[in-house]
């Protein structure tokens, strides 16, 4: 995170008016760096990891079970999603909860069939993904934010991982 207060300001500096976007995994799930891509407006959907900021998620999961209207469901490729998201949920963080940032969450439940290369049979397989968004969710914004942009960091984080492992020796 030391790195990202650094890169965060250089990027500021260099490219002042840039529309940004960022795409990050649940060590920036953080009430101070929401609040710098904020300060920057900077958009962001951060991976929210289970046990990260449980009062986000407990504020999450009691809205889910009032708004029945923020669901969705939908077919991506092959694979059946289910989407829940709550707005405006009121995070404090710092000493005695002095700051704070309102965040919006958003849940992706999906299942999907695949073969299984050892014996051809059909086996079901499902994932959860959950992120922070710094734009309020809507039912029309979901594939976007969602598939476009946040599930786009596993192509990176492949690519990387193929270049550590696979040959050509990289290091962080």
């Amino acid at each position: 995170t030391k790195a990202f207060y650094r890169l965060a300001s250089r990027l500021k500096k260099a490219f002042p008016g840039l529309k940004i976007m960022l795409l990050v995994d649940g060590l920036y799930a953080t009430g101070p760096v929401t609040e710098i891509c904020r300060k920057n407006k900077w958009q962001f959907m951060i991976v929210l990891q289970d046990g990260s900021l449980p009062s986000v998620m407990t504020e999450f999961n009691s809205l889910c079970g009032l708004e029945k209207k923020n669901c969705y469901t939908q077919k991506h490729g092959n694979r059946n999603q289910v989407f829940r998201w709550a707005n405006d949920i009121d995070y404090r963080f710092g000493s005695n909860g002095k700051n704070g940032q309102i965040l919006h969450v958003v849940e992706c439940k999906e299942n999907w069939q695949e073969i299984d290369v050892q014996n051809g049979q059909r086996i079901e397989k499902s994932s959860r993904h959950v992120w922070l968004s710094s734009k309020p969710l809507i039912r029309r914004n979901l594939h976007e934010r969602c598939n476009l942009g946040a599930r786009s960091r596993w192509c990176i984080e492949t690519g990387i991982l193929v270049e550590k492992h696979h040959g050509y020796q990289y290091e962080h």
